[in-house]
């Protein structure tokens, strides 16, 4: 399993030095405050593991791994524990990118808000990549590729007219808004493991049947 992680990873090496220019322009946009620098984890780290499935399909990387030892199941491991690497990466360096801000515009090095941000970013990417790998498992890239983007608009349609009622009727949902308020954070987290860990079985169990 190490070895498919470690292909993954020398894989998002390839392009390296793309994603750093990427990263260099989301540096200066959000430095002249254009945009938030928390988007780079979503984006980055979403496009970075798309494009591991890609080179996978291209090389036939799964035909091949479906005949080692146990091979199915690394195939689907690697790819959900790359990711939490790859966020855990992405976040140490959204941090320090941001530290280094905070400290030339106000003289602050930590900036608590920062680490709050970036947990809710961390988790709505987890959130996105859990519900995208079992499409991409089942359909393929290409398939996928277009689903994904039908749900984003559905789901994003849906969230703003949930929001939308939950505000106009306030009073009716009080309690329930406020007990989310107190319990967000246990809320949010149960919430992210239960649909991290559901799709990762679903993943494999989708991956398991497949016949190369």
């Amino acid at each position: 399993m190490i070895g498919f992680i470690k292909k993954d990873l020398l894989t998002l090496k390839q392009n390296i030095k793309l994603y750093a220019v990427i990263f260099i322009i989301y540096i200066a946009l959000a430095f002249y405050g254009k945009m938030s620098l928390m988007i780079v984890l979503p984006i980055f780290s979403v496009v970075m593991m798309f494009n591991t499935f890609v080179y996978d399909d291209y090389n036939k990387w799964n035909s091949y791994a479906a005949t080692l030892p146990n091979g199915k199941r690394n195939v689907v491991v690697s790819k959900y524990l790359t990711s939490l690497i790859l966020i855990a990466i992405l976040s140490i360096i959204v941090i320090i990118t941001s530290s280094i801000f905070s400290f030339f515009t106000n003289g602050n090095i930590i900036d608590m808000s920062v680490f709050q941000e970036l947990i809710y970013t961390a988790i709505a990417t987890m959130v996105v990549n859990s519900i995208m790998y079992p499409l991409i498992f089942k359909f393929g890239i290409e398939r996928a590729r277009t689903i994904i983007f039908v749900l984003v608009m559905v789901f994003a349609f849906i969230g703003s007219a949930v929001t939308s009622y939950f505000s106009s009727n306030y009073l009716k949902f009080e309690k329930i808004i406020t007990l989310f308020k107190n319990y967000y954070r246990i809320i949010a987290i149960a919430v992210i493991l239960i649909l991290f860990v559901s799709s990762y079985l679903i993943s494999r169990k989708i991956f398991a049947k497949k016949e190369f």
